[in-house]
């Protein structure tokens, strides 16, 4: 048995439901994230790109 398949395995379940977490909240905040789209808009490339590397994460 390879232990670290496994373990790369179960690291990649736990990724899924982290995004699946995210994916859920962002939904729910879904007018809060309109707000927050038009705030980085109006502050510019350097916000946008905080948010690109949130949206990332």
């Amino acid at each position: 048995m390879d232990c670290s398949k496994h373990t790369s395995l179960a690291d990649a379940h736990i990724n899924i439901h982290q995004l699946f977490d995210v994916v859920c909240w962002a939904r729910y905040f879904g007018v809060a994230q309109g707000q927050i789209r038009a705030a980085v808009a109006a502050v510019g490339n350097r916000a946008s790109s905080v948010a690109a590397f949130l949206q990332a994460v």
